[in-house]
């Protein structure tokens, strides 16, 4: 799910999200992945996507990161790795 938006007024309206179809190979983050993240996401879980659709980041200025729901969870991007031929996510548990 792709969420876009708009600064308005000094604020930023979130639009509808766009929701698209991208199969990724989805795997447990492991220690390495989990400790590049930030501290207060390392607690919830994370996953590692391996793909080659192009995702949206939490970084990514002016844009919300992209999410998926995995096993009845929703997850959202957090870090990229990406090359020519393949992408590499890490995702991780949004807390509601």
């Amino acid at each position: 799910m792709r969420r876009t938006g708009v600064y308005a007024g000094g604020a930023y309206i979130t639009g509808e999200p766009e929701y698209f179809y991208a199969p990724f190979n989805v795997q447990p983050a492991n220690f390495e992945e989990i400790d590049r993240l930030p501290e207060g996401a390392r607690a919830d879980g994370a996953l590692t996507l391996f793909g080659n659709a192009h995702l949206q980041l939490t970084e990514t200025p002016n844009q919300l990161a992209d999410r998926f729901e995995y096993d009845g969870n929703l997850y959202e991007i957090s870090t990229a790795d990406e090359w020519p031929s393949h992408n590499r996510y890490v995702a991780t548990k949004v807390t509601q």
